[in-house]
């Protein structure tokens, strides 16, 4: 059986992993995968370096980062300095599917996920 994905990550990602792959080997998109395993890092109350449970800044606020890249087409979407949203990885694909941009930070991110929801 030939195998045309691969998905790699840090220690951290062992959470998500196994929901993408499974989601890749179902013949679901790469994007979608990527998405929903970085929700579920996202969401690991045990991780403390990213999600709503990661560092805060110097100020005690916990701002979170997130960005992904279609490899098919070039788009990227980003955002960072959000808070108070579960998921910056969804808010990222938004960006960059719904945009011209790019990236966005900060209130400027947190307006345009306000807007979607």
């Amino acid at each position: 059986m030939k195998v045309d994905y691969a998905i790699c990550g840090t220690r951290n990602s062992n959470v998500g992993l196994p929901t993408g792959l499974s989601m890749l080997a179902d013949g679901g998109s790469a994007l979608d995968a990527v998405e929903e395993s970085i929700k579920l890092i996202e969401n690991n109350p045990y991780d403390i370096t990213v999600g709503f449970n990661g560092f805060p800044n110097l100020l005690g606020i916990v701002e979170l980062d997130a960005s992904i890249m279609d490899g098919k087409t070039r788009k990227a979407g980003a955002v960072a300095a959000v808070k108070n949203y579960r998921h910056p990885i969804s808010i990222a694909r938004k960006v960059m599917d719904l945009t011209p941009h790019a990236f966005l930070v900060g209130e400027g991110a947190e307006r345009f996920a306000k807007t979607l929801g």
